[in-house]
């Protein structure tokens, strides 16, 4: 009786230690005064080719405030050869005043070796822009066919929409892509209307 009330004492020591280690331990820094824990964010939706062979997938979050210009950066390690279409950079821009509360926002973005599997995927989904405009600038490499290129949104319901974007070449096979972004959630590159390989 005794033995079998010092075991279950030491499992019960043992799982709480497990459950403090797994919080992070005790050194972790509280939130800042009146700031509120970033949002729980549910799996993305847009990026399940994740398993893909050769893709690779970046994340970037931060707070935004109406008061002030805000940003989110990614960079992607360099291509294998040229004949591989890689984002180098991508970079997210709100200016002053385009969000009207503070907002968390996370930028999850995919590149492969093909134009189909750069997707940008934001969260939280359905959030609007006032002015509605913010941008999305990406530098690309590759076999780009700038002329043909194009951007796509997809909304929390799965309508896809092509939306404006500019292309500036930047030399040796390397483009400057920005794209308007009205609202969220997710945001691709093709070279043809509506690509089927974005269905949900």
């Amino acid at each position: 009786m005794f033995k079998r009330s010092i075991i279950q004492t030491v499992c019960t020591a043992l799982a709480l230690g497990g459950v403090l280690v797994g919080c992070g331990g005790v050194s972790q820094q509280p939130l800042a005064p009146g700031r509120a824990a970033p949002p729980t964010l549910s799996p993305s939706k847009a990026l399940p080719r994740a398993a893909k062979a050769g893709v690779y997938i970046r994340t970037d979050r931060g707070w935004f405030y109406p008061d002030q210009d805000g940003s989110l950066a990614l960079s992607f390690p360099p291509p294998p050869d040229n004949r591989t279409v890689r984002v180098e950079q991508a970079t997210f821009t709100v200016a002053k005043g385009m969000v009207n509360q503070e907002v968390y926002i996370t930028m999850k973005a995919s590149t492969g070796s093909l134009l189909s599997d750069v997707v940008f995927d934001f969260s939280p989904d359905g959030l609007a822009f006032n002015p509605p405009l913010a941008t999305l600038t990406v530098i690309l490499s590759g076999p780009v066919n700038s002329q043909h290129l194009k951007a796509y949104h997809t909304d929390s319901t799965g309508k896809k929409t092509v939306v404006p974007l500019t292309v500036t070449p930047l030399g040796k096979n390397r483009w400057q892509v920005v794209i308007q972004v009205p609202g969220f959630s997710i945001y691709s590159l093709g070279d043809e209307l509506i690509p089927e390989v974005l269905e949900p």
